[in-house]
């Protein structure tokens, strides 16, 4: 077995020609390629997908990605298989160093299956999102759109008030567009599907608690998959995009207000940055979640609830049958202040008009 004579982890090489050493440094880098095209192979028996394998070790094995998709066999899950045919593409070959080939060997060896890959669907199907989007009646296409439009403005506003109802009424016109859709399928078939969502360091926790009060609202269940924030969510197809959707909107919210809230930079001049964002960031996730609970209940009539109790149900029976050894998530906040900003980033418009600022949309 051949070593890279300056590698840490190898011992040195005795002296050695020029061209010797040339020789040695190439086979050991050959020998580190062939060990992260099997260390890929591996990882998608296990259900990691491209998407998933990016998020661990970065663009920079794009082009090793694609030179292992002709490998990808009938060995590998079906769904899993499907999402490596979306995900690779012929990209033009990043030189990586020996340390990083290293890096790349090391991580994949620690790669634990990801339990939810018989469920994964493409949470970018175009067809079947436009099958779905014929379905829908001309009121429900008007109310799609109105939605997808609350919240791009909800994103682009810098005041909190305005953030807040936007995001309120997007909730309430999205549980009317939910339930209508039921229609005649509300005795039907509520088998859930995976999507994986990607969360990037710091405060994976806290990001990964905000997106589990919007999925548990919105009748969908998740799981944090992995440390370096990798989280699955489970749900009808169309529940996912509005989660993940809502999840995206609310989490870039939650980013900017904690960041220009008033205590904000009182706590950064005491030292105490950390101390106050994770308060912030609990305490934004339990209104939001308050607020999105009063807006769907706005929106639901009787003869939906058990329905939509019936989605939620499946979505949380499939995510214990994947995961039995689950644990719940706790998180600390000690930070009196930092709490009180993420209240009323959450909530400040709607205390001061009608309930939650919200009235019975014109679609």
């Amino acid at each position: 077995m051949s070593t890279h004579p300056n590698s840490p982890h190898h011992p040195e090489f005795p002296h050695t020609s020029f061209s010797e050493d040339h020789q040695h440094w190439r086979n050991y880098t050959l020998e580190l390629q062939e060990k992260i095209t099997q260390g890929l192979l591996a990882a998608a028996a296990k259900g990691w997908t491209p998407d998933d394998l990016r998020h661990v070790l970065g663009c920079r094995i794009n082009h090793l990605l694609f030179q292992v998709l002709s490998l990808i066999n009938n060995t590998i899950p079906p769904a899993t298989r499907k999402a490596w045919q979306r995900q690779c593409h012929a990209v033009e070959e990043f030189h990586l160093s020996t340390a990083a080939l290293e890096e790349c060997v090391t991580l994949l060896r620690r790669l634990q299956p990801l339990h939810d890959h018989p469920l994964l669907g493409d949470p970018h199907g175009v067809e079947e999102s436009n099958q779905a989007f014929t379905r829908l009646s001309p009121e429900q296409r008007k109310a799609h759109h109105r939605i997808l439009a609350l919240l791009k403005k909800a994103e682009s506003t810098n005041f909190e008030a305005e953030a807040n109802a936007l995001v309120a009424k997007a909730q309430h016109l999205r549980q009317h567009y939910r339930i209508e859709s039921l229609g005649e399928d509300s005795a039907g078939d509520f088998s859930p599907q995976a999507q994986r969502v990607y969360l990037h360091a710091p405060w994976i926790k806290y990001q990964y608690n905000l997106l589990a009060r919007i999925a548990q609202v919105n009748g969908c269940a998740t799981m944090l998959l992995t440390s370096n924030g990798i989280a699955t969510v489970l749900g009808t197809p169309d529940d996912l995009r509005y989660v993940t959707d809502l999840f995206v909107s609310l989490n870039r919210q939650r980013e900017h207000f904690m960041r220009t809230s008033p205590g904000a930079h009182e706590a950064a001049a005491r030292g105490e940055t950390s101390a106050y964002r994770r308060s912030f960031m609990i305490a934004y996730t339990h209104r939001v979640g308050q607020l999105l609970e009063v807006a769907s209940r706005s929106a639901e009539g009787d003869s939906a609830l058990p329905v939509l109790a019936a989605r939620g149900s499946a979505a949380q029976h499939t995510l214990s049958r994947l995961f039995p050894r689950s644990r719940s998530l706790r998180l600390s906040s000690r930070h009196a202040g930092g709490y009180r900003d993420g209240v009323v980033a959450a909530q400040h418009s709607h205390l001061r008009g009608d309930l939650l600022g919200i009235k019975p949309m014109p679609l």
